[in-house]
C-alpha cells in the first residue's frame, strides 16, 4: 500500500502552548535543524504536530517551506528513511524503489528529490545513533529543514549546520489548573472549573500542583480522569 503524507492530529490537548508554538515556528524559520527536548509526557509530540499542521496549512505564506513530511516513530533509522522515500514516491517527487536496496542509495534518491523543493522533515522521537543519516541529508540539501524530538539534546558533531535546541518545560500553574478542570469529571461546569482555578492559583502549597500533574500534560490528564 502507498504511504501518504498524512500528518496525524495531536493526541493531547495543546492548551497553554500558544507561545511555545510561536517561538518554535520562529526557530524553524531561522535554523536548518531544531531539536525539541523535553520529559516524557510533557507534550513534545503534540507541539510538533500542532506546528506541522500550522505550517502545512499555510505553505503559501511560508516562503522557506513548501512541503512538510511527518515521519512516524520507527525501530531504526533505515525504516524512517524508507518511510520518507515512500512518501516522496507517492507524491511523484521521485521514482519507485526496491525495498531491499541499500540505505545509502535510498539517501541519495531522497537528496535528489528534496533538492527540488523546500521541505520540513519532522521526526517524532529519535535516538542519537539514528540521527546520522538525516544529518547527512541536511548537509547535502541546504534548503531542507529538520524538526526532531528527543529526550536529551542530540550530539550533531560539527557546527556546519545552523541548529538550536528548544527545551519544552511544564505548563504554567494556571494552564495546569485549566487543563485539569477540562478533563476532570467533577468539574463539568464553568463555575466548578473557575473554583478549581482560583484554588490552585492562590494556593501556596506546592503539593496541590503536584497532585494535579505538576505541569506535565499527560500526568495532568491522568490525574484528572482518576478523580
Amino acid at each position: 500500500p502507498k504511504v501518504e503524507n498524512i500528518i496525524p492530529h495531536p493526541s493531547k490537548d495543546c492548551l497553554g502552548r500558544e507561545i511555545d508554538m510561536y517561538e518554535l515556528i520562529q526557530l524553524i524559520l531561522s535554523n536548518q535543524l531544531v531539536n525539541i527536548v523535553g520529559d516524557r509526557g510533557i507534550g513534545c509530540s503534540s507541539l510538533a504536530l500542532s506546528v506541522s499542521h500550522y505550517i502545512n496549512d499555510r505553505r503559501s505564506v511560508f516562503i522557506d517551506i513548501q512541503a512538510v513530511y511527518y515521519l512516524h516513530p520507527e525501530n531504526d533509522c533505515t525504516a524512517l528513511i524508507k518511510q520518507l522515500l515512500e512518501q516522496l514516491c507517492t507524491e511523484g517527487r521521485t521514482r519507485m524503489f526496491s525495498k531491499g536496496g541499500n540505505t545509502s542509495d535510498f539517501v541519495d534518491v531522497i537528496v535528489e528529490a528534496l533538492r527540488k523543493t523546500r521541505a520540513l522533515l519532522v521526526l517524532d522521537t529519535i535516538r542519537g545513533d539514528d540521527a546520522g543519516l538525516f544529518y547527512t541529508i541536511l548537509k547535502k540539501v541546504h534548503t531542507a529543514k529538520l524538526l526532531v524530538i528527543s529526550g536529551e539534546p542530540l550530539d550533531w558533531g560539527d557546527s556546519e549546520i545552523q541548529r538550536c535546541v528548544f527545551n519544552l518545560g511544564p505548563l504554567s500553574m494556571e494552564n495546569t489548573a485549566i487543563l485539569f478542570g477540562k478533563h476532570c469529571p467533577h468539574t463539568s461546569t464553568i463555575a466548578k472549573r473557575k473554583g478549581l482555578l482560583n484554588k490552585v492559583i492562590h494556593s501556596c502549597d506546592p503539593s496541590v500542583l503536584e497532585m494535579i500533574g505538576a505541569g506535565n500534560p499527560s500526568l495532568i490528564i491522568q490525574a484528572a480522569k482518576s478523580m
